[in-house]
């Protein structure tokens, strides 16, 4: 187990310690390997490049779980590379965000190990091309609904479960 140090070192970044103390004491141990495992499958068996999850607080003001918690899944790209690993990672992570079926189960096992989290965000790194992923009060899992936010100038006051497209 020599490669232990470094599980863990990775399992710490993966699970938002370094946003200080508080809210890691609220991070189970369960939640945090979970996250690390989603993580893991999204590099592995998706082959994606991805920046480190973050984990923030959800200040949403419909959200009917308050003091809960956001967590983003961002993948990096870049479409002005001649190199063809980044060109794979860019094509796998189009792919990805076009799997909304894988989506939802990763969103599920991450909610379902992290109670303190309501809602999943996949997205590109740098980008506001993201699909989000709702805990409903009655505890249904679910995608967010797209509805355009534009026709109200951006300031549409949106009930939980929808985003803007």
């Amino acid at each position: 187990m020599r490669f232990a140090p470094l599980a863990l070192a990775l399992l710490a970044c993966f699970t938002g310690s370094l946003f200080g103390a508080a809210r890691a004491q609220q991070v189970s141990a369960h939640c945090s390997e979970e996250i690390f495992n989603v993580s893991q499958e999204m590099y592995q068996k998706y082959s994606l490049n991805l920046s480190r999850p973050e984990m923030v607080l959800t200040t949403d003001s419909a959200n009917p779980f308050p003091g809960s918690y956001e967590r983003i899944f961002s993948m990096i790209t870049q479409y002005n590379s001649d190199s063809q690993y980044v060109r794979k990672y860019t094509f796998n992570a189009e792919n990805f965000m076009n799997s909304t079926g894988i989506q939802l189960r990763l969103a599920k096992r991450v909610m379902e190990a992290c109670q303190s989290t309501s809602k999943v965000r996949f997205g590109f790194a740098n980008s506001s091309d993201t699909i989000d992923y709702y805990r409903m009060p009655s505890g249904q899992i679910r995608e967010g609904i797209p509805i355009d936010c534009s026709r109200d100038g951006g300031n549409a006051v949106l009930q939980w479960g929808y985003s803007c497209s």
